[in-house]
């Protein structure tokens, strides 16, 4: 989220940027960018690549528009965290919920981009923000009164898919997120084009090594195809009828905040991976998985949205220890972490995947943060205080985000007897579950301080966690809880799963087989193997993935993870990979699994075979 600058200077800004209240109930304003959106083809051989050019060409507007939401999600970045990107006071200026975008599209064509092979589709998006009357002001100044314009340019990626495969973390912000945030599948809620090559003892926006070499535009131009855009804000005059029109989310509970967790989410991210945990690793010490080595863990979002009128306030948390001390840390709510070097919340919601015997997990908490605006309407205000971990909360009208990804946002499924090819079952997640977070009124003292009571609770170190004294609303905890049915397999993750979003070209994470489960080589020397394609049977890609002494399972990887990768084409191809070194006592390393899918998916699976060279 960019350096800490400043502390939001919000009840001055409402005068110095010369809002006034009016007679309006609240305030629209129109959206619209002009964008191209596309699939680039470089990695697909030049054998097949005319064909599968004429199948994106042929594919309806719903694959388009899938597409198109996904590299505009890309700017929900910038746009929430917006106060980080100026030196002058503007704060966040969010696009609608995804039900409040509309797409129209011109016809797709194939075209070459900054040297770049690809189907392409030309679109306009437009929506409308509305809000309360004052707040679009107090976000940015020119959008204080009706007529008033803002443009916001962003360089977007023409191909959403692959960004990771392609660019590295050239075009990823890591600040102020723990190790291992940001991974293949959730690159999109990192994305900030405007990251530049960086020194390590200076970085802003990156934390992982090896930094990278390009900036985010340079990566972008270099290896996809780059698309300058800007969106359009225009504050228009009230209109009734438009703004029921753009209303989106209803209140529950008028003079109060109230969560509700989004099922959906589960739903749309749940995916199976496998994570070697170093007995050493925050993650382990924590508590976060049973014990160090191959772990399979179930990922999946965990988003909440207050639904009610007023907001969720922590407050300040001292997030990084600064000396000053916080009222949420001297009652030990918020607990500081020496591993990860900031405070942790750990009553933020727990996890379940509900079999027999339930494999449990629990939210480590770093951050309660205003992420993304989850209604447009007049209670929801556009501009929030809790856009840092140092000031937690969550403003009316918005949401709280914990992406598949992040560091404890799973179950440990690793221990779960599996009967079968696999087993589906409720996956659930319960916010709030320990009532520390006031979904109601407040309880405070004569001096209007918020008032605590002793929980059963106790730190690492045996004190005692005090609870925020709270009236909480009739029925608070009705939408506390959401759980979708998720499948499991006995062998794989969701690199075997099929692909569901047109994904094509060897750089896929979906739709592979397993080819061979055990191939042994010597740890530390470069193995190349020779491979074809069975029967003459179509292009495949190899993928060369870990194994496991102690799961006993061949390990299926996502392209980041893997060893190696290599297009089979004709009789026979070779990939090169180094064989890999112990990682402890029980895990000796020299040998690997090879899974294969094919480079076009109307074209089918076929088997890969290898042998050494």
């Amino acid at each position: 989220m960019k350096h800490w600058k400043r502390v939001l200077a919000i009840a001055s800004c409402s005068i110095a940027c010369g809002n006034e209240d009016d007679d309006d109930p609240g305030a629209l304003i129109s959206v619209e960018m002009a964008g191209r959106v596309g699939v680039t083809l470089d990695e697909i051989p030049e054998s097949m690549r005319d064909r599968v050019a004429a199948a994106f060409i042929a594919e309806p507007l719903s694959f388009w528009e899938t597409r198109a939401r996904l590299q505009t999600r890309m700017t929900s970045y910038r746009l929430a965290f917006r106060q980080f990107f100026y030196e002058e006071p503007k704060f966040q200026l969010p696009l609608p919920p995804a039900e409040g975008l509309h797409y129209a599209f011109e016809t797709p064509v194939r075209t070459e981009v900054d040297g770049h092979d690809a189907v392409v589709i030309d679109y306009v998006l437009t929506a409308t923000l509305l809000s309360d009357a004052v707040s679009p002001g107090e976000s940015e100044p020119a959008l204080a009164k009706p007529g008033g314009t803002w443009e916001e340019t962003f360089v977007l990626p023409l191909d959403p898919e692959f960004l990771r495969q392609r660019t590295g973390f050239a075009c990823v912000d890591e600040s102020d997120f723990p190790p291992n945030s940001s991974d293949e599948e959730n690159i999109a809620d990192f994305f900030d084009d405007t990251c530049e090559v960086e020194n390590p003892e200076e970085a802003s926006c990156h934390l992982t090594p090896p930094f990278p070499e390009e900036s985010c535009v340079e990566a972008l131009e270099n290896h996809i195809g780059a698309v300058p855009t800007t969106i359009h804000f225009e504050r228009i005059a009230w209109d009734p009828a438009l703004a029921d029109e753009a209303r989106i989310g209803e209140v529950t509970t008028p003079d109060a905040p109230d969560l509700e967790v989004i099922p959906e989410a589960i739903e749309d991210s749940a995916r199976l991976v496998y994570r070697y945990v170093p007995a050493d690793s925050c993650t382990m010490i924590e508590g976060c998985v049973e014990q160090p080595g191959w772990r399979r863990l179930l990922q999946f979002d965990a988003s909440v949205k207050n639904v009610g009128g007023t907001a969720l306030h922590l407050g300040d948390v001292d997030y990084y220890q600064s000396g000053s001390g916080s009222e949420l840390a001297s009652h030990n709510i918020f607990e500081f972490s020496a591993c990860h070097n900031h405070y942790h919340f750990r009553f933020y919601g727990d996890f379940a995947f509900n079999i027999d015997d339930p494999a449990e997990g629990f939210k480590q908490a770093f951050c309660l943060q205003t992420t993304s605006r989850s209604g447009n309407h007049e209670q929801s205000p556009l501009l929030t205080p809790y856009g840092t971990c140092e000031y937690q909360g969550i403003s009316a009208g918005w949401g709280d985000d914990y992406i598949a990804g992040l560091d404890c946002q799973w179950v440990d499924v690793t221990n779960i007897p599996i009967t079968g090819d696999s087993i589906t079952a409720p996956l659930a997640f319960v916010s709030n579950p320990d009532r520390f977070l006031c979904e109601g009124a407040p309880v405070l003292d004569a001096d209007g301080a918020q008032r605590y009571e002793p929980s059963e609770f106790r730190t690492e170190l045996g004190d005692t966690v005090d609870r925020p004294m709270c009236d909480f609303s009739d029925g608070w905890d009705g939408n506390n809880v959401g759980e979708r049915d998720v499948v499991v397999p006995a062998v794989g993750s969701y690199v075997t799963a099929p692909c569901n979003r047109g994904q094509e070209g060897p750089l896929r994470n979906c739709g592979f087989q397993l080819q061979d489960d055990a191939v042994g080589c010597t740890p530390g020397e470069t193995v190349t193997l020779g491979c074809s394609v069975a029967d003459g049977g179509p292009p495949q890609v190899l993928r060369v993935c870990p194994t496991s002494a102690v799961l006993g399972v061949p390990m299926a990887c996502s392209h980041a993870a893997s060893f190696g990768n290599a297009t089979i084409e004709g009789a026979m191809g070779t990939v090169a990979f180094a064989c890999p070194m112990p990682l402890d006592a029980t895990e000796p390393g020299g040998e690997v699994s090879l899974f294969a899918a094919p480079i076009f998916n109307a074209d089918g699976p076929a088997e890969v075979t290898c042998m050494p060279l």
